[in-house]
């Protein structure tokens, strides 16, 4: 054993290929350590990212749905926005129709012969037009 170390220690190129050896063995070492941590850091990445995607999709599909009832809710008020005008035109016929009656009515009071006639003259008036 003394000749080899003698060998190895009394020749400086033997010790550089030694030491090169024992760098390169190291550096695959470490290499093959260091792959197999980065592997697991890339694993646990892409799980992350599996994750996140399905979390993505779940949340499109939410927005999806949020849009499909807002749309509905929109079209609801259009609806009633449009019952509402209905609503609003028919009463203002209807108020028209009242206006007219109440002129009507306002006219017959302001003439004079109306207002000396009796109770027994308007229920005389009223049976006129009914059946005996």
């Amino acid at each position: 054993m003394g000749f080899l170390l003698k060998l190895f220690t009394g020749n400086p190129l033997s010790m550089l290929w030694i030491a090169g050896g024992i760098a390169a063995v190291s550096l695959s070492i470490g290499a093959g350590g260091a792959w197999t941590i980065q592997g697991y850091r890339l694993d646990a990445c892409k799980s992350e990212v599996r994750a996140d995607k399905w979390l993505i999709q779940g949340l499109g599909n939410q927005i999806e749905q949020q849009n499909a009832a807002v749309k509905a809710l929109e079209q609801a008020t259009k609806n009633a926005k449009a019952k509402g005008a209905k609503a609003t035109e028919a009463a203002q016929n209807t108020v028209k129709t009242l206006q007219s009656e109440v002129d009507r009515l306002a006219g017959l009071l302001k003439q004079p012969d109306r207002l000396s006639r009796t109770c027994a003259d308007g229920a005389r008036d009223a049976r006129i037009g009914l059946r005996p």
